[in-house]
C-alpha cells in the first residue's frame, strides 16, 4: 500500500499491491484497479483474491436494464458475506465524462439528485448503454492489499466486459 505514499519504496518479493488507475481520451475518463502479486500469495490471501473476483462476477450478472444501482452493490456484498470477507465495501460507479458518474452503486440512502428541473432518487435504474465500473477493495495491514475493478457495459440483456481482460494469471498456483 506504500507505494503512492512513498516515493523511495523499493519493492519486494513478498509484496502484494494493488493499483488504480485510468486515464483521459477524448473526454472520457476509464478507470480500472487490480492486483500485483511479486511472487505467488500465500494461500489466505490467494482465497480472498478469488472471492474478490467472484464477487465482480456476481455483480456482472445481476447487471441488466431495469435493476436498481443498490441491488447490484448488495449482491456484491452478499458474495463477500458468504465468502467469510466482512471488511470489504464493494462497490461501483458510472463511467463517462466523469470519473464517477451516475449511477452510484451503494446501498440504498433514500437521497435524491436534484436541481432546478429534475429530482429522483438517487438509486437509480440501470439502462442500455450505461458505462459502469465495479470494484471490491481488500486492504489487509502488513499482509497486503488486493483490488479487483472492471469496466461494463449495460446491454439489453445484461452487461459485458468494456475490455476482456484475464485478472486469474497472477494467482495461477506455480508450476513446480
Amino acid at each position: 500500500m506504500g507505494i503512492c505514499t512513498g516515493p523511495d519504496y523499493v519493492f519486494r518479493p513478498e509484496d502484494i499491491l494493488f493499483i488504480d488507475y485510468g486515464c483521459i481520451f477524448s473526454s472520457y475518463f476509464s478507470d480500472t484497479g487490480t492486483t500485483l502479486a511479486l511472487s505467488d500469495p500465500p494461500p489466505e490471501l490467494a482465497r480472498r483474491h478469488f472471492a474478490l473476483r467472484s464477487c465482480i462476477e456476481v455483480g456482472a450478472r445481476a447487471m441488466r436494464p431495469g435493476v436498481k444501482a443498490s441491488s447490484i452493490q448488495k449482491t456484491m456484498s452478499e458474495a463477500l458475506k458468504d465468502s467469510g470477507i466482512t471488511d470489504s465495501f464493494p462497490h461501483g460507479h458510472g463511467m463517462g465524462l466523469e470519473l464517477r458518474d451516475y449511477p452510484i452503486l451503494v446501498p440504498a440512502n433514500g437521497c435524491e439528485i436534484r436541481d432546478d428541473c429534475v429530482a429522483v432518487n438517487s438509486d437509480l435504474t440501470l439502462e442500455a448503454g450505461m458505462v459502469l465500473n465495479l470494484e471490491a477493495p481488500l486492504f489487509i495491514p502488513l499482509a497486503g492489499a488486493l483490488q479487483v475493478e472492471k469496466t461494463f457495459v449495460v446491454t439489453s440483456d445484461g452487461c459485458r466486459e468494456l475490455v476482456p481482460q484475464d485478472r486469474s494469471r497472477p494467482y495461477l498456483p506455480a508450476k513446480t
